[in-house]
């Protein structure tokens, strides 16, 4: 077996039979200088023995902190600035065959696909070199590495790679500081990494988000805006006051109050703050939901409906979920943590204690004060800035905006039908609104109203039954009574009774149940 440079020069120490010069080979200005005392035909082997070094394969790989995607987007930027342009290589395997180059398109935001290479691939200032681009998964994070077989002469070469791409993803990440929605289950709950399937993360529009939208109880809104909004707005400030940016938020309440729009309006000023907000779809995937905002903190997260993964049973679900929260992998990340919940009590009791949760906001419908804020909004310049709305107010109070929104649009209506055909609506008059807001009233009442039962055919059997004793019960009775006066006379003259009457029970009716149809 061939010996390699440095086994060579360690054998020629040891069999030397007369003194052997070794110099260390560095490049350096424009004049080759030997040291001092040491033969040409010495340097002469040094610097052959150095070649064969420095010809020598060697395999190097580097990892990067960073989601896959990212990393491969920054190692084609980087190549395409260092080298102009790249070749893809053929892969060959004995059981696909030939495999030609890839390239693979990258999700950037704001529609653009970005076209990099994946897989195997060379680069022209590396001769012989051999580049391969993939992912490795470690504590749970599916992070970008690359590997390449080439001579050890071009180590340096590739390292310097390697710090241009790390560079470059801290300086221009293209998911940190943006508004991101992935998945990294299916639909039957199996993780897409077990089944070679790498998760694509999706860019999310938030700029619809509009805080003025949010109207709640003033207790509600304080409550929102000094527990969520203010770490984020003031988020500097924060820091140096020691406040701890890693918090937990509950937002619970019911169906339509504006939980959600809450979390979007989060999203929208932690972005322009530079905070990364990653939306979790699923609840079960909240896990890989932390650990992917860990590698880009400081970061917003958004979990809705919680109380579908941690009822109030201490399960395996719920340790999963307050180790993520406590540990070790998010414990000195700045990630602010919103759930949601329709339904507070079926919460585990574990998750809400302050340190995991640090503050439960109870979202009530708008009270009467909320509603007329609501209804400006809504109405907009068509309605009077000086108008009275206190009656509409009580009227539309413990109701969902989504329901005030339509009194307002009801009221555009029913104002421009008191105008004439192609008459511009100016103004909204109030009786506009009460007329809407009494409607509204109205057809809630009705959709409140309970239902009959549905019943099934055993039921229904029953109930004819039933109906059918009801109807007899009284004809039964008036026998009864009439057989027993008659017996009771039958005794009195035969003196078989005392003379005071004795009265029967009388027979009860069977009670009608309600005639429901299924």
């Amino acid at each position: 077996m061939a010996k390699t440079a440095t086994e060579e020069l360690l054998s020629m120490i040891l069999d030397a039979k007369e003194k052997v010069h070794v110099a260390k080979v560095e490049k350096h200005g424009d004049k080759i200088i030997l040291p001092q005392g040491m033969h040409i035909s010495d340097a002469i082997k040094s610097l052959e023995r150095q070649m064969q070094y420095e010809e020598e394969k060697v395999a190097i790989t580097h990892a990067f902190p960073y989601f896959v995607w990212d990393g491969a987007y920054a190692l084609g930027k980087v190549m395409e600035e260092k080298f102009g342009f790249v070749f893809g290589k053929t892969e060959y395997s004995f059981f696909e065959g030939e495999k030609p180059p890839q390239l693979i398109g990258i999700d950037i935001g704001g529609g653009e696909i970005v076209q990099v290479p994946w897989g195997a691939f060379t680069v022209p200032s590396i001769k012989g070199g051999q580049f391969k681009c993939g992912y490795k998964v470690e504590e749970g994070k599916i992070n970008f590495q690359f590997s390449c077989t080439c001579a050890r002469k071009y180590e340096a070469e590739v390292k310097d790679l390697r710090d241009k791409v790390l560079k470059y993803l801290q300086e221009k990440s293209i998911y940190k500081g943006r508004a991101i929605s992935i998945r990294f289950t299916n639909d039957d709950g199996a993780l897409l990494i077990d089944n070679s399937q790498i998760p694509t993360p999706k860019f999310l529009d938030i700029s619809k988000a509009r805080e003025s939208e949010l109207v709640f109880p003033k207790d509600v809104e304080d409550a929102i805006y000094d527990n969520l909004f203010t770490p984020i707005d003031r988020l500097e400030e924060a820091r140096r006051l020691k406040v701890p940016i890693k918090r937990g938020i509950m937002l619970a309440g019911d169906f339509g109050v504006g939980k959600t729009l809450t979390a979007y309006v989060a999203a929208n000023k932690a972005t322009q703050r530079g905070m990364t907000y990653v939306y979790c779809q699923n609840p079960k995937e909240f896990v890989h939901i932390m650990r992917f905002a860990a590698q880009y903190a400081p970061a917003l997260v958004f979990c809705e409906d919680v109380d579908r993964i941690v009822g109030k049973d201490r399960t395996a679900a719920v340790d999963e979920l307050i180790n993520i929260i406590d540990g070790v992998e998010t414990k000195n990340h700045e990630i602010i943590t919103v759930f949601t919940t329709n339904s507070v009590i079926d919460v585990n009791q574990a998750l809400l204690r302050p340190g995991r949760m640090d503050a439960v906001i109870h979202v009530r419908r708008p009270d009467s004060e909320a509603v007329q804020r609501l209804v400006r909004n809504y109405c907009g310049p068509l309605l009077d800035a000086a108008a009275d709305l206190t009656e509409i107010g009580e009227l539309l109070k413990d109701n969902i905006p989504a329901v005030i929104r339509e009194v307002c649009e009801r009221s555009k209506l029913s104002a421009l039908r008191m105008l004439g055909t192609g008459q511009p609506l100016t103004e909204i008059p109030v009786s506009a609104l009460k007329k809407a807001s009494l409607t509204m009233k109205g057809q809630l009442e009705l959709l409140a109203q309970e239902r009959p039962p549905v019943l099934n055919e055993d039921q229904k059997a029953i109930h004819a039954i039933a109906k059918a004793l009801s109807s007899i019960g009284p004809a039964i009775a008036q026998v009864a009574d009439a057989a027993t006066d008659a017996a009771m006379k039958r005794a009195l003259t035969a003196g078989a009774l005392p003379v005071e009457k004795t009265v029967l029970p009388p027979v009860k009716k069977v009670a009608e149940l309600p005639t429901t149809e299924a």
